[in-house]
């Protein structure tokens, strides 16, 4: 019994030293995956617009009113940061519309940042045909 007794109390500080090791990349592994769903939230959040001003230009509506729509789809971002081209084009007999938007996105973890560039910027583009 004395030879495992001994043992433990030699081990007693191992636990704190093995944690204080491995809780920070623990801790920014946490927040990376935090800052890879906020800019994937960003994301969806800019190609679902882009497919709501796509839809309000194959109904045959001004520029003003697409960029509009396109912000009011976009509730979680900063509308002063997207930036929504409507572009009109043809191919064939058929006439085309793309929406394309684009949003900013800071990172805030500065050790996140360092590995991406600031800010990620993410695009959506939808195209469609106006009938």
């Amino acid at each position: 019994m004395s030879i495992l007794r001994r043992s433990l109390q030699r081990e007693h500080g191992q636990a704190v030293v093995e944690l204080a090791l491995v809780l920070p990349f623990l801790i920014l592994l946490l927040f990376g995956i935090i800052e890879a769903g906020r800019i994937y939230a960003a994301y969806q959040t800019v190609v679902a617009a882009s497919r709501e001003g796509a839809r309000w230009a194959t109904l045959g509506a001004p520029d003003d009113e697409i960029k509009a729509r396109v912000q009011e789809a976009a509730p979680s971002l900063d509308a002063g940061l997207l930036d929504v081209k409507v572009e009109k084009g043809e191919l064939g007999e058929t006439t085309l519309v793309t929406v394309t938007v684009r949003y900013p996105v800071d990172v805030m973890l500065p050790v996140v940042g360092r590995l991406l560039p600031d800010p990620v910027v993410v695009a959506g583009r939808t195209k469609m045909r106006i009938a």
